[in-house]
């Protein structure tokens, strides 16, 4: 008998058709575990009679069936069952594969339809929601089990159906990213987590709770605040340390400023501010690290709640008097117990009176940081922070001309943020010195060291990470790594692979193919070579912003010979990407502008 799916039954491998009360009778009786009191039958199958012709009934059903099955039916005066052994289910077949331990095996004989297909009887409905409940512990079973036998991967299969059945389950959602990224699946994950975000949002109008954001911030190497200890040496950075330390020596004087770090990803912005924190740590400075996140959807005051708790951790606890911290509360209610407090924020009678007593709560804690040293705040990635986030960074950061406060901001060059230059702008036109320090690419003896550091290479293999590195610290150690690894795959990561999967994961069809294009060429394309692809306006900018590409002076291509490899490595297609770069470079050809 079946009975996922649509229910049928087969004896000795031949259909078996029977009428729709007999078929009914037959699949309940199939269900149970033991056998089923006849009164119980009745009252399920005919509800709306009185109860001796629902009995009636009962008995003629009973006798049609077992005029076909008599062998497999067992009838007492008070009961109804089949007979044990003489009917085979394929949810027999899967209880059985639970009771020998094996949840691999039986959720795969679960298969994916549904119990009792197509059957809308209430019993059958409440049959269909026990098995669903049933079913997600099997599969959380054997997800947990194939990450005992050392398989990610069908731990990830299983964790995917488990999220199917329930889409707005968080802690199904937040097991289905870690293993993805322990299957070395980190792009997935990341489009994973984004989908979820969404689902959250759509669905329910919520972000994901805090345990979930947190796992999201992990996708993106997202630290807490705080200062990093780092395993490579700092070198290369002399210069812009220097420029760092004039702007930390004015500060201390009692003039704020603020000092924006922009360059690519992987450049070293995360390590050069991280060791300018541990100077100013030295000489007797107070430093807090905060990162902005989108990948959790966009939670208020995010940033800040990284930079509040750690300024929290570090200052002296504020005069009982003091009422603002009471305010901090209203964004971070954990904060204020790390005082000892417990004092409720006072009840304002409008949100943006809220939002103005936070704002004025935060820079009191700020002054309150820095009432007795110089203090150290930096916000990373400022590029992702969300709107109330970049809204008090311009409040607080307006109130720096008076006070002993570095303010860092770290960015990325591409995508480019309109809301970050606006506030820079603000605070710009409103007296506050805003410098930018663009962090550029290594020189190759910098590179080599960093590379002996995180690898056992010989010169030649040192020498082929600081070419395929170009001056990008990331690169090099990803390339240290793959070297010291093996040359099975070259010099291309998983990690570098997942990087490049989450850049391009959403872009559009044409700003794909584009990226696709530009990677099996080999070589930047020429602005007429671009041209010839038809591509659609807005591509361009499109593809810029995944931080991958760059301008060169005679049209566009990878900003580095790895990143290109590794796009090359993930191509699923890579025949239909040439086809269209033949045919671009050809059409161009014919209107006799190649740049050869």
């Amino acid at each position: 008998m079946q009975l996922l799916g649509e229910p049928s039954v087969e004896r000795d491998g031949t259909p078996l058709v029977l009428p729709g009360p007999q078929h009914r009778l037959l699949v309940s009786l199939a269900l149970a575990r033991e056998p089923v009191g006849r009164d119980r039958l009745a009252a399920r199958f005919w509800p709306d009679v009185p109860d001796r012709v629902a009995r009636a009934n009962l008995r003629t059903s009973v006798w049609a069936l077992r005029r076909v099955l008599d062998d497999e039916v067992v009838a007492t005066r008070t009961t109804l069952g089949l007979r044990p052994g003489r009917v085979e289910t394929d949810l027999g077949r899967v209880r059985g594969l639970i009771g020998a331990g094996d949840a691999r095996g039986a959720a795969a004989a679960c298969g994916t339809a549904a119990l009792l297909e197509g059957w809308t009887q209430e019993w059958a409905e409440r049959a269909r929601a026990e098995h669903r409940t049933d079913l997600i512990g099997l599969l959380d079973a054997a997800a947990a089990s194939a990450e005992r036998d050392g398989d990610p991967a069908d731990a990830v299969r299983w964790s995917r159906r488990r999220c199917a059945l329930t889409p707005l389950d968080e802690p199904a959602h937040r097991d289905l990213l870690r293993r993805l990224v322990a299957a070395g699946d980190r792009a997935g994950a990341l489009v994973a987590g984004r989908e979820f975000t969404g689902r959250l949002r759509d669905e329910l109008g919520v972000v994901p709770d805090a345990a979930t954001r947190a796992v999201l911030d992990g996708l993106h190497g997202l630290r807490t605040a705080g200062p990093v200890a780092f395993g490579a040496p700092f070198v290369g950075r002399a210069v812009e340390l220097r420029l760092l330390g004039a702007a930390w020596t004015a500060a201390r004087r009692g003039c704020g400023r603020v000092v924006v770090v922009t360059g690519e990803a992987g450049i070293g912005r995360t390590r050069l501010v991280a060791e300018m924190a541990a100077r100013a740590a030295g000489c007797g400075g107070g430093a807090a690290v905060g990162t902005a996140s989108d990948v959790g959807g966009e939670s208020p005051l995010a940033l800040w709640q990284e930079l509040a708790r750690a300024l929290a951790a570090e200052v002296p606890v504020p005069p009982a008097r003091a009422l603002w911290p009471a305010d901090l509360g209203r964004f971070c209610p954990d904060l204020i117990l790390v005082w000892g407090r417990s004092d409720a924020p006072a009840p304002v009678a409008a949100p943006e009176l809220e939002r103005l007593r936070v704002r004025d709560a935060v820079v009191h804690l700020v002054e309150w940081a820095a009432h007795d040293r110089p203090l150290l705040l930096v916000a990373e990635d400022v590029q992702r922070a969300d709107r109330a986030s970049l809204a008090l960074l311009a409040h607080v950061g307006r109130r720096l001309t008076d006070l002993p406060v570095l303010l860092v901001l770290t960015r990325v060059d591409r995508p480019a943020r309109p809301e970050v230059d606006a506030v820079l702008a603000d605070l710009h036109g409103r007296g506050v010195t805003v410098d930018e320090l663009v962090v550029g690419a290594l020189p190759d003896h910098a590179v080599a060291r960093m590379v002996r550091a995180t690898a056992s290479l010989d010169d030649h293999g040192v020498a082929r990470a600081v070419r395929a590195a170009e001056g990008n610290p990331m690169l090099a150690a990803e390339s240290a790594r793959a070297l010291a690894a093996g040359p099975a795959d070259g010099l291309v990561t998983v990690s570098l692979r997942a990087r490049v999967r989450s850049a391009t994961a959403c872009l559009d069809g044409p700003s794909h193919d584009l990226v696709e294009i530009l990677a099996v060429a080999g070589r930047p394309l020429a602005t007429c070579e671009i041209a010839a692809l038809d591509l659609p306006e807005g591509t361009l900018h499109q593809v810029l912003d995944t931080g991958l590409l760059a301008r060169t002076a005679t049209g566009l291509g990878y900003r580095h010979r790895l990143l290109a490899e590794a796009a090359r490595s993930t191509l699923d297609d890579p025949c239909h990407a040439r086809e269209r770069l033949v045919a671009a470079i050809g059409r161009a050809a014919r209107r006799g502008r190649v740049v050869r």
